[in-house]
């Protein structure tokens, strides 16, 4: 990703790329602050004179909190979506996230404050955060679907590093044995019950396993409408099954 300290630097760039029929926009995200948040106030009457400029361009930004203010200033300055990510375990926002203090409601109140000031949602559930086990996903599913969404995206703990597995989930023999991805299907099933019609994306982030093209094989198979970056085994699925598909160059997010 490239780095603007600056938003006339982030305007200069984009006037740029925007000469190019293949440039169809472009996502921010973080570096995030001490308090989880994504310093986008300085941006946006940036990103607003970008819109006006080049109103075809898809603009998104994966915030961290925002509160009732900048969720209607990210709404006026023509962001087309907003990515957050909700977490239901008070054990993985301290530890994971290194944000003491905070709670799953916090990340709630994000998505109500951006829905009220109309903005476009797509908010992320990562997979396994709480060291693997798959437990309060499900109750993050719950508050996104009273709350409302225009797309769902879940994404799978993956590795830090090379040398850093994570999250560290171990078999009887001491082996990495990852997340049960039984009970990844178990949660997509459980958010097409609770939100049917919501788009469900298979988000980038996610483990390089062995058994990938299955696990996306068997998700197309209970509820999942996009994949970031499908194996060739699904690709081939698809086509084989004449399912109806088309190729987008464009966030995950679906929206």
């Amino acid at each position: 990703m490239d780095f603007f300290p600056d938003p006339n630097q982030l305007e200069n760039f984009i006037s740029g790329k925007a000469k190019s029929d293949n440039f169809k926009g472009f996502l921010i995200s973080g570096g995030f602050d001490k308090e989880g948040r994504l310093p986008l106030n300085d941006y946006l009457g940036c990103i607003k004179k970008i819109k006006n400029k080049h109103p075809y361009l898809k603009v998104y930004a994966h915030t961290g909190f925002v509160e009732v203010d900048e969720a209607i200033k990210i709404k006026k300055s023509g962001i087309d979506g907003v990515l957050a990510n909700i977490i239901s375990s008070k054990n993985a926002i301290e530890t994971m996230y290194n944000l003491p203090g905070y709670l799953p409601r916090d990340y709630y109140q994000t998505l109500e404050n951006l829905k009220k000031a109309g903005n476009k949602t797509a908010p992320h559930i990562i997979i396994g955060l709480d060291n693997g086990i798959v437990r309060s996903e499900f109750e993050a599913v719950r508050q996104i679907a009273d709350i409302g969404t225009d797309c769902l995206v879940f994404a799978i703990v993956k590795k830090l590093s090379k040398e850093i597995n994570f999250p560290e989930i171990k078999n009887t023999s001491g082996e990495n044995k990852g997340i049960d991805p039984k009970e990844i299907i178990s949660l997509i099933l459980f958010a097409q019950k609770l939100m049917p019609g919501t788009p469900i994306s298979l988000g980038c982030a996610r483990p390089a396993i062995k058994k990938r093209g299955q696990l996306e094989i068997d998700l197309l198979k209970n509820g999942i409408n996009i994949i970031a970056f499908p194996t060739q085994e699904a690709i081939n699925y698809v086509i084989t099954e004449k399912i109806r598909y088309k190729f987008e160059e464009t966030c995950c997010a679906g929206i």
